[in-house]
């Protein structure tokens, strides 16, 4: 991938929370063999997930990748979700733009940058 931009940010997380991952995917409760499921984590394993995001705050940045006209959550499906159950306002984002796709998509005014 030709990498043409990139930044790192604080951004809204009820600007994150609509995104999609690169594969489309979102994060939701679910149950599997009468087990309750956050993602991939037990309801246990989310709370201390949380609970660990909560007490010592966010460790690395949440990825996204803008590219065919789309920004896109590379990594941090988890992140943004656990950020948001805590009502934690902003995160910490790694921006990277492809192929030129900062002149295609406005991103920075899609995510509230200025």
């Amino acid at each position: 991938m030709a990498l043409t931009e990139r930044m790192i940010a604080k951004v809204k997380v009820n600007k994150l929370i609509a995104l999609n991952g690169v594969r489309n995917e979102k994060r939701t409760y679910r149950a599997i063999d009468d087990e309750q499921y956050f993602g991939d984590y037990t309801l246990s394993e989310w709370e201390a997930f949380r609970n660990d995001l909560k007490e010592n705050g966010q460790k690395s940045l949440i990825s996204l990748w803008v590219e065919d006209g789309q920004i896109k959550i590379a990594e941090g499906n988890h992140r943004i979700q656990a950020l948001h159950q805590l009502n934690i306002e902003y995160a910490d984002v790694e921006i990277s733009c492809f192929y030129g796709a900062e002149k295609k998509v406005d991103y920075k005014d899609l995510l509230g940058l200025e």
